[in-house]
């Protein structure tokens, strides 16, 4: 550690994990705090105390396949992303009491099915399904849309009140 306005470095405790700089480590209460997914715990780094802790997540975290750290109302949070069967959920978590384990509480769940092809279009273009679900505290929500998409181009569009038309005409020529 070094003090500002010091040549020198001095040691303190052994730091309990590695710290990758892959993502910015969150500062709240006057300290650092990073993800270790390998331990699938959170550190935290007291500059003033020059000590390092260690916060627990949510059981949950066990089965992500991605996370992140990160501040929701002045708490700590944590998005979990996990895959099970055709469906991705990020599940956002929120650390309601600083330092206690047991006030974890999932805030909200984000559900994105895979895509559902409807069917392809004699011009090439895919028209699929795509389903998005929000169920939280105090939100229940889900969203349909229909996109086409142009494997070519690489380019897709909403399906809306607008060019539903167009598609529908587009429909009556597929294969």
């Amino acid at each position: 550690m070094q003090t500002i306005g010091s040549r020198t470095w001095r040691s303190i405790d052994k730091v309990p994990c590695q710290y990758y700089g892959r993502v910015l480590p969150v500062l709240l209460n006057g300290q650092y705090h990073w993800l270790d997914c390998k331990e699938m715990i959170i550190n935290s780094l007291d500059a003033e105390e020059e000590v390092f802790r260690v916060i627990h997540t949510p059981p949950s975290f066990k089965n992500c396949v991605e996370s992140n750290l990160g501040l929701l109302d002045g708490c700590l949070c944590l998005s979990l992303t996990k895959r099970e069967y055709c469906e991705r959920s990020t599940e956002v978590w929120v650390m309601n009491i600083y330092g206690i384990t047991d006030s974890w509480i999932k805030n909200f769940v984000v559900t994105i099915p895979d895509l559902g092809l409807l069917t392809c279009l004699k011009n090439g273009e895919f028209f699929m399904l795509v389903q998005s679900c929000v169920h939280g505290v105090g939100v229940e929500n889900t969203n349909s849309a229909m996109i086409c998409y142009n494997p070519h181009s690489r380019h897709s569009r909403y399906i809306t009140s607008d060019n539903i038309d167009e598609t529908l005409r587009r429909l009556r020529m597929f294969s």
